[in-house]
């Protein structure tokens, strides 16, 4: 991952029976034993007001399985390399793009208060809560993620043609407490929510503000 000119950085990591090596991109490392279930994290601060690279390597029995790295100004994020990840919370930075093509095993991603144009999640099968709020999305596919259950989309840039287009790629299946999120976008009042309604989804067109 690379951070804009930043005065400090918090990096959460969550794993089980491995272990992980954080490189800050500045000659200095950190190793940490034993990752948890629950995040651990790490703290760095900077002196020197330059962007910087930072390499995490997970080793052991088991890999990484959750990055939590939010508010951190990070402008790119390679996660390529983590196959077994199952959680990555990435809101509040200032991503233009995300490659999630390798992560399988992804269950939750937030990606909300960023600058994406586009997401393709069509390899995250697993995928149960997709948060892609405050972004510059305008169209997104989920057809093929037949689990999700939590869809939060507010303040992007999708008209009422791409979000019956999005609607009519929600899945029908029986999962209870199924929301999609839309308010904020441009088509929320002329699009046609009944397509989403039928499939069992509940629709909330709330704006939502965010800071």
């Amino acid at each position: 991952m690379s951070t804009d000119k930043v005065d400090s950085l918090k990096i959460g990591l969550s794993g089980s029976w491995g272990n992980a090596t954080i490189d800050w991109g500045d000659g200095t490392t950190i190793n940490s034993n034993d990752l948890w279930s629950m995040p651990i994290y790490f703290n760095k601060s900077y002196s020197d007001k330059k962007s910087h690279a930072i390499a995490i390597n997970g080793s052991g029995r088991n890999t990484i399985i959750g990055i939590f790295c939010s508010n951190n100004d990070l402008t790119s994020l390679n996660v390529s390399n983590n196959p077994k990840l199952n959680y990555l919370v990435i809101l509040s930075n200032k991503l233009k793009n995300i490659d999630v093509s390798k992560n399988l095993e992804l269950i939750e991603l937030d990606c909300t208060l960023n600058q994406l144009k586009s997401l393709d999640v069509s390899k995250n099968t697993l995928l149960e809560t997709l948060s892609c709020e405050n972004n510059q999305l305008k169209s997104l596919d989920v057809r093929n993620n037949t689990k999700l259950a939590s869809l939060f989309l507010r303040s992007n840039q999708l008209n009422a043609t791409q979000i019956n287009k999005l609607f009519e790629t929600l899945h029908k299946n029986k999962i209870w407490d199924k929301t999609i999120f839309i308010g904020g976008n441009p088509g929320v009042e002329k699009c046609d929510k009944s397509i989403a309604t039928s499939k069992g989804w509940k629709v909330d067109s709330e704006l939502v503000e965010f800071k």
